[in-house]
């Protein structure tokens, strides 16, 4: 991503940020990997089609942050979007077992 010499501010894009060395996303299609979606360009995150359609993806922050808005595009196949979307903070090791079960910080429909 590019830099921004606002980041950090209100409204601004958290971009560089984001720590990308521990950037992780599970079931992702290794063809896709997490790191591309954060970068310029027409990179994207898709799903093991061979396991499940669902992503976990942990964003770790290079300081605290408060994030105001989530940006998601999808592609023209609109069934490529998310239903659903939780945030849990500051969970770094969460599984699939445990985003099921827990009680998220903010979910989005």
């Amino acid at each position: 991503a590019k830099a921004s010499a606002s980041a950090g501010k209100p409204g601004s894009p958290l971009d560089e940020l984001i720590d990308p060395s521990v950037l992780e996303c599970l079931n992702q299609d290794d063809r896709q990997p997490v790191q591309r979606a954060f970068e310029d360009g027409d990179a994207f995150l898709a799903s093991d089609a061979e396991v499940d359609h669902e992503l976990l993806v942990k964003v770790q922050f290079t300081q605290p942050v408060k994030l105001s808005a989530i940006r998601i595009l999808a592609g023209p196949d609109s069934s490529s979007a998310p239903t659903v979307v939780k945030v849990f903070q500051s969970r770094p090791t969460i599984g699939f077992d445990d985003a099921a079960d827990e009680e998220p910080t903010q979910e989005l429909v």
